[in-house]
């Protein structure tokens, strides 16, 4: 890839399935350096991970 920041043909979104939501969500902020936000939505936890420019990701137990 001769450029990293090409707006064609790139993930612009993830969900990463972990066992430990907890312990997935402080090892991405860590490794990251970014926040990674626990919520929840119709009784279902999932940590999203901080992103800007359309670009982030979420994990999903």
């Amino acid at each position: 890839m001769s450029d990293l920041n090409s707006k064609h043909n790139r993930v612009v979104w993830v969900d990463v399935p972990v066992a430990d939501l907890a312990r997935a969500a402080a090892f991405y902020a860590g490794v990251l350096a970014i926040e990674v936000s626990v919520d929840s939505f119709d009784g279902f936890e999932f940590g999203v991970l901080e992103h800007s420019e359309g670009n982030g990701g979420c994990l999903v137990p």
